[in-house]
C-alpha cells in the first residue's frame, strides 16, 4: 500500500464515499490476489466501517485537521499536517505486533536509518454502526518523501528481478553484475523507457543498502518490499513504509 499518493482534504476525518471501495485503494478481481476478499465482503471489517467508526471517538483530536493519504485491505492512512506525522488505522493485529517490534528496535537510533520512524502503537476499542465493540491497531510514525514516478519503477524492476529470478542481496553481493543482469532484464521483459545508467546505478544502490540494512540489522524479511512500501528522506536515504508482516 501506497501511503503517499492520492491525498485529499479530510474535515475532521475522509466521508466512507471518498474511499474508491470497501476494500482499499485498489480494485481486486482475482481472489488469488487476495484470498480473504470474499470473507471481507461479508463481515465488518472494512475500510468503510472502520472509517464510520472512527467518526464516533476522538482518538485523532490532537491530530486535526488530517489528509487522507491511502487505503488497504484491512487499514487507512492519514497525514496530519499539524504534526507532520503519518497516522494509520488498521484491523491488522501482525502490523501492531511488527510496529511495536520496530519501536523497541529503534531505540537504539542506529535502528531507523532504513526504516519508517514509529513513535507509537496502540489498540483501542471503537464501535461499529450496531454499537458492538471491536479493536483496531492505531500507530503514528515518520511522515517521509514519496519516490518519484523513475525511482518506483527501477525499485519495481528490481523487485522482480531478485524474487522472479531467487538472486537475493547481501552483503556479498557483487552489484555491478547484479546491476547489469537487471539492466538486461529490463530490456528483454520491455518493462518500458530506462532511466540513464547514473540515475539507476544510484536507485539500485540505495535500494540494496536498505534491503541489506533490513535484513542484517533488523532481522527483518523482504516479502513486502516493493515500490509502493518504500518512501524516502530528506538526506536521500530510501526507507520501509509498510511494517506489516515485517518479521514472519
Amino acid at each position: 500500500m501506497n501511503w503517499y499518493t492520492n491525498i485529499k482534504s479530510a474535515m475532521p476525518l475522509p466521508e466512507a464515499e471518498d474511499y474508491p471501495s470497501p476494500y482499499g485503494d485498489k480494485k481486486y478481481t482475482d481472489y488469488a490476489v487476495i484470498p480473504d476478499l470474499p470473507e471481507l465482503r461479508h463481515n465488518k471489517n472494512t475500510i468503510k466501517n472502520l472509517d464510520l467508526s472512527l467518526k464516533n471517538t476522538d482518538l485523532f483530536a490532537e491530530y486535526q485537521p488530517l489528509q487522507y493519504l491511502g487505503a488497504g485491505t484491512r487499514g487507512v492512512a492519514y497525514y496530519s499536517p499539524l504534526k507532520n506525522v503519518v497516522i494509520k488505522a488498521t484491523f491488522d493485529d501482525d502490523e501492531l505486533y511488527d510496529a511495536k517490534k520496530i519501536m523497541e528496535l529503534q531505540k537504539n537510533k542506529n535502528n531507523s536509518k532504513h526504516v519508517v520512524k514509529i513513535y507509537s502503537a496502540e489498540e483501542v476499542s471503537v464501535e461499529d454502526r450496531e454499537n458492538d465493540s471491536y479493536n483496531i491497531a492505531i500507530i503514528v510514525m515518520e511522515k517521509v518523501n514519496e519516490l518519484t514516478d523513475m525511482e518506483k519503477r527501477i525499485v519495481w524492476v528490481i523487485y522482480q528481478f531478485i524474487w522472479e529470478e531467487n538472486n537475493p542481496i547481501s552483503r556479498t553481493t557483487n552489484r555491478t553484475k547484479m546491476n547489469l543482469k537487471i539492466w538486461n532484464n529490463w530490456k528483454i521483459k520491455e518493462y518500458g523507457d530506462r532511466p540513464t545508467v547514473l540515475e539507476f546505478n544510484n536507485v539500485s544502490n540505495k535500494t540494496y543498502d536498505m534491503m541489506i540494512f533490513l535484513q542484517e540489522k533488523m532481522g527483518m524479511n523482504l516479502s513486502d518490499l516493493h515500490h509502493d512500501n518504500i518512501g524516502k528522506r530528506d538526506n536521500g536515504d530510501y526507507v520501509l513504509l509498510d511494517v506489516g508482516g515485517s518479521f514472519e
